[in-house]
């Protein structure tokens, strides 16, 4: 369950990207598109329900550095919420 806090204090409509942001140790910036960066937002073919993993690019890189993808694993407490929020028509 989400700790009491993060429920009191975060939107519903927030609430699975911050649970997200904590499970995963995932910056807002790797995740949420940003006007003030080239890098792509996760996407929904990166998050994988059926192996409960999601793959984290990097937003922050030096020029020289080469990309990782870091493949994390998604607790079980957020599968229904990912999942609502994945199968939900408004996050096309």
């Amino acid at each position: 369950a989400p700790p009491t806090r993060l429920r009191a204090h975060v939107p519903d409509q927030h609430r699975t990207l911050c649970l997200l942001l904590l499970a995963t140790g995932a910056r807002l910036a790797d995740v949420v598109p940003s006007v003030r960066s080239t890098h792509t937002a996760l996407l929904k073919a990166e998050v994988d329900l059926e192996n409960r993993t999601i793959d984290i690019r990097p937003a922050k890189l030096r020029a020289q550095d080469e990309p990782t993808v870091r493949r994390v694993p998604i607790p079980e407490d957020l599968l229904p919420p990912l999942k609502s929020q994945l199968s939900d028509p408004r996050t096309e």
